[in-house]
């Protein structure tokens, strides 16, 4: 089984560096052939961007070969 592990992303803005970390966190993992990504820590910086974002990034979790767990 291959787990790939990263934590503290803080999003905020789509398209900013973070925002970018996490697509290649995300590319790695498919190209990686992981089984399991998991994101510990904080994902969103703040509460109100985890309303803001949470539609945005729904499309980057899902159809992947892999869990994630958050």
């Amino acid at each position: 089984m291959k787990i790939l592990h990263t934590s503290d992303l803080h999003l905020k803005n789509v398209g900013d560096e973070r925002w970018q970390a996490l697509e290649e966190i995300l590319e790695l993992a498919r190209n990686e052939k992981v089984n399991l990504l998991i994101i510990s820590g904080d994902l969103f910086d703040r509460h109100y961007d985890a309303q803001n974002l949470r539609d945005k990034i729904r499309p980057l979790f899902s159809g992947n070969d892999f869990k994630i767990i958050i």
